[in-house]
């Protein structure tokens, strides 16, 4: 057991004789993080708990940041924290791995709105958990939540979402853009975006040039053809990929294309992640960065062709219109050696995360 000598020294001048029991309580827990026994973890979490109670929310912030990368928490803490006022739950609501889905389905039911909206910054969220922040998120939340690349919907949640767009532009631009968005809810959803186009045109007549206004209304179609075009195409499950893929009928590299070009973003980045051990949260990120050259890095170290980048290439940039000449793109990631990106990416693997690569409340 995690001994209770030598903790940091107790603080002094105006903490409270529980805060400092709860900093000692936490610097023994983690000086065996993750490698505590079941008995330990056990007595952890009713100490902790006890004293929880008892201290400022100051103190239960801090222990919250210290916990929310942790992925074996004491479970009583964790949940206590989950369920704090907002300035003690966010890092644990938006970071924690130790919060299941039934966790967060419950926290989003009973939680405030702050609350939600931390839970829709998570790098992933399952039809599970979006279906209650749809249902029960205000327009913060639903936007938020709209533009995460890691949240997936069901049917039901894209059909609330293109509902309340109707009365939420900026909700209906944003669905508009997700590359995982059904035929029928992006064909309902054209209508009202070309009515915004219209209104901000009407808006701006004066301003700028009648070559400018057919400009921006060209891109704006050709925009939405695409989204359309995309939502259409309709890939083959993930699991069936997968199985043909396991008994040696299909390429890995052909299942990233045929997913690719069905705008199925999640699906590529469980494939990659797959082959690198990586999360598909953390690959979708890579894919959307600003930068394309770590895109480039994971795709050479997933050993997909050229063609098979082509295509990841193109979903990337129906989304990020911005980047080089795709030939520059294709003869950079053709430099690029197989083993140097893989030997990039077991170094990724093996670094702590850092707060920067943690995701961010807009």
């Amino acid at each position: 057991m995690a001994s209770l000598q030598s903790p940091r020294p107790l603080p002094r001048g105006r903490e409270s004789a529980s805060a400092a029991l709860i900093h000692a309580l936490a610097d023994c827990f983690f000086m065996r993080a993750g490698r505590h026994t079941r008995a330990e973890l056990v007595l952890f979490d009713h100490v902790i708990a006890l004293v929880l109670a008892k201290v400022e929310p100051l103190a239960r912030a801090e222990l919250a940041e210290r916990l929310a990368d942790e992925g074996r928490p004491p479970r009583r803490v964790l949940m206590r924290l989950a369920n704090d006022e907002i300035s003690v739950a966010r890092p644990i609501l938006v970071r924690s791995p130790a919060l299941t889905d039934a966790d967060l389905e419950g926290l989003a039911t009973r939680q405030s709105q702050w609350h939600l909206l931390a839970i829709a910054s998570r790098n992933a969220l399952s039809p599970t958990v979006t279906d209650v922040l749809v249902r029960r998120g205000d327009d913060a939340v639903v936007d938020h939540l709209a533009a995460n690349c890691g949240a997936r919907f069901s049917a039901q949640g894209f059909a609330r979402l293109a509902g309340r767009a109707a009365g939420n532009p900026g909700l209906g631009a944003r669905l508009h853009e997700r590359g995982d968005l059904p035929a029928d809810i992006a064909a309902q959803l054209a209508p009202l975006i070309r009515k915004e186009v219209a209104e901000t045109l009407s808006a701006i007549a004066g301003s700028v040039s009648e070559q400018t206004q057919a400009a921006l209304v060209a891109e704006s179609q050709v925009a939405l053809a695409e989204c359309l075009r995309a939502a259409a195409k309709a890939a083959r499950p993930l699991d069936v990929l997968a199985d043909l893929m396991s008994r040696g009928l299909l390429s890995m590299n052909d299942a990233v294309i045929e997913l690719a070009d069905a705008e199925a973003a999640f699906g590529v980045a469980s494939l990659i992640g797959r082959k690198l051990e990586l999360r598909p949260d953390i690959v979708v990120r890579v894919l959307y960065a600003q930068a394309e050259q770590p895109m480039m890095v994971l795709c050479r170290a997933a050993g997909l062709t050229l063609n098979g980048f082509s295509a990841v290439l193109r979903m990337r940039r129906r989304r990020r219109r911005f980047g080089p000449q795709p030939a520059k793109a294709f003869t950079a990631f053709a430099a690029i050696a197989p083993e140097a990106a893989q030997g990039f990416i077991r170094e990724l693997k093996t670094r702590p995360a850092r707060r920067e690569d943690r995701p961010r409340m807009h």
